[in-house]
C-alpha cells in the first residue's frame, strides 16, 4: 500500500512537471510572438520616421530663401579711393559726413532729407564754408550727385538734375570743383536737346560775389576792308 502511494505521487509530480513544461513553452511560443511583433513595430516606426524626415528635408527645400536686407551706406572714410564717389544719400535718417584724406576735417556734410529738403554742403580745408547745395523733391526736384572727389577728398565734380515738375524740359548741371572744395566751373545741358537755343552755356563762379557769371561768348567782327 506504501509502495503504491509513493508510486501515485511520482506519477502526480511528473504530470506536474510535463504540464508546467507545456505550460512553460506556450509562454516562451507567445514571448517569442510578441518580440517579432516588436521587432515589427520598431521597423515600421524607423521607417515612418525616415520617411518624416524625407518629408521634411523636402518641405524645407521648398521654402525659399528670403535676402536679408542690405546694410545702410556708411560714410567714407580717410582711406578713401582716388577720385571715387560715395553712393547716392537718399533718405537717411543720419547726417553724413566725409572727411579729407588722412584728417578729421570735414569735406562735405549731407543731411538727411526733411519734408522733401535737404542740404549738400562743401568745406575748405580751413573748415569755411564754400559751396551749399539745396535739394528739394517736392512738386519739382533739385538733386544733386557727388561724381567724383579729388585725392585729398575734396569734391571734383557734380552733376544737379532739375526737373521743373509740370514742364517738357529739363536740365543737368556739371559743376567742378577745386582741391578746396571751392566751385570753379558750371555748364548747363537742357533736354530734349532739341529745345536748347544758344548750346550749353558755361558759367564761372565769382569768388568776390559769390555766385555764378555767365561766360560770354565772343564773336569775331569782321575787318573793315580799306574803301
Amino acid at each position: 500500500m506504501k509502495y503504491a502511494v509513493a508510486l501515485l505521487g511520482i506519477i502526480i509530480l511528473i504530470a506536474c512537471g510535463e504540464e508546467q513544461t507545456t505550460n512553460d513553452a506556450k509562454v516562451q511560443v507567445q514571448l517569442d510572438s510578441i518580440n517579432q511583433q516588436l521587432l515589427a513595430l520598431r521597423e515600421q516606426l524607423k521607417s515612418n520616421d525616415n520617411i518624416n524626415d524625407t518629408n521634411a528635408l523636402k518641405d524645407s527645400s521648398e521654402i525659399p530663401d528670403v535676402p536679408l536686407p542690405p546694410p545702410p551706406p556708411s560714410p567714407l572714410t580717410d582711406d578713401r579711393k582716388k577720385n571715387t564717389a560715395p553712393s547716392p544719400v537718399v533718405g537717411e535718417s543720419e547726417t553724413a559726413v566725409y572727411y579729407y584724406t588722412g584728417s578729421k576735417k570735414k569735406s562735405v556734410e549731407i543731411s538727411p532729407w526733411v519734408d522733401g529738403k535737404r542740404t549738400i554742403t562743401l568745406y575748405d580745408p580751413f573748415g569755411k564754408v564754400s559751396y551749399i547745395f539745396s535739394d528739394r523733391n517736392l512738386s519739382y526736384s533739385i538733386t544733386t550727385r557727388l561724381v567724383t572727389f579729388h585725392s585729398n577728398g575734396a569734391v571734383q565734380k557734380a552733376v544737379v538734375h532739375n526737373n521743373p515738375g509740370a514742364s517738357i524740359s529739363w536740365s543737368e548741371s556739371q559743376i567742378t570743383f577745386s582741391i578746396n572744395n571751392e566751385p570753379e566751373w558750371k555748364e548747363v545741358t537742357t533736354y530734349p536737346v532739341e529745345l536748347t537755343i544758344d548750346g550749353n552755356p558755361k558759367y564761372y563762379w565769382d569768388k568776390k560775389q559769390q555766385n555764378w557769371v555767365k561766360q560770354e561768348v565772343l564773336h569775331e567782327q569782321p575787318v573793315p576792308q580799306p574803301g
